[in-house]
């Protein structure tokens, strides 16, 4: 292969990763709402979250989990677009759920990426 032709190949894999790599930082939008989450809706919300980034790339793109009991039950959903690839989807998910956890102090909480959605919430959806 000639060197020209290397560098219009590299060329195109890059410009085909890079929307993936900048939606992974750039959320669209999100939204926090609910009351604002005590210790024990926090522990459980830190382990959804811990799951729902673990499970949904071998899940399809899709996953959806429940963590606690009684009042403290913490509902969550996560959901890839069906044209991207498992790793795409994991670290776009992975992303969500650094960003969704820091950035929503309360109790129902989504966050959408191009490539991904997060959701959580303390009631069933």
């Amino acid at each position: 292969m000639d060197k020209d032709k290397l560098l219009v190949m590299l060329f195109a894999i890059i410009l085909l990763l890079m929307p993936a790599a900048l939606s992974a930082t750039d959320p669209l939008t999100s939204f926090c709402s609910g009351g604002d989450r005590d210790s024990q809706f926090e522990t459980d919300l830190e382990r959804l979250l811990e799951s729902l980034s673990s499970h949904t790339s071998p899940a399809g793109g899709f996953y959806n989990d429940t963590v606690g009991d009684g009042l403290d039950i913490v509902y969550g959903q996560a959901l890839c677009r069906w044209d991207v690839n498992s790793t795409v989807c994991q670290n776009c998910v992975d992303e969500a759920r650094k960003e969704i956890f820091k950035g929503c102090k309360t109790t129902d909480a989504m966050i959408w990426y191009e490539l991904c959605q997060v959701r959580y919430s303390y009631q069933m959806f």
